[in-house]
């Protein structure tokens, strides 16, 4: 696999637990379930493999993106961000409804054509550049 399209399966994307599967589970049962999606999640941010997401309708989970400060003004006063999403570096691009698709289909198939070793160095080395390793 050279890349990976994330999207949403419904109208939202949402980059965390899906709150609705935890009341079956007994806690113990919750944590493990978590612990194993922030695994997915590590594998997603850390591995060698880019990830293209298509971020659409309520998009939960993004705060390394655009900080901290923002984050917590939006939970609190329950500010909303459509077109400025682009402006505030939420996304790298916006689409039409119903074009995000052939938009990450392009941005793979472009990613895909680069050179292995180059996609890996960049994967590896930006991370441990942006920590100040």
């Amino acid at each position: 696999m050279k890349v990976v399209v994330l999207a949403a399966a419904g109208e939202n994307f949402s980059a965390g637990l899906d709150l609705a599967e935890i009341p079956e589970m007994s806690a113990a049962e919750g944590v493990h379930h978590s612990h194993a999606w922030y695994r997915v999640f590590e594998q997603l941010q850390f591995g060698c493999v880019p990830v293209i997401s298509l971020l659409q309708g309520a998009v939960v989970g993004v705060t390394k993106l655009i900080g901290f400060s923002r984050v917590t003004e939006m939970l609190l006063t329950g500010r909303i961000y459509n077109a400025q999403a682009f402006q505030i570096g939420l996304t790298h691009y916006t689409v039409v409804p119903g074009a995000a698709l052939a938009k990450a289909q392009e941005l793979a198939l472009r990613i895909a054509g680069n050179a292995p070793m180059s996609n890996d160095a960049i994967l590896r080395t930006l991370p441990l550049i942006a920590n100040n390793r």
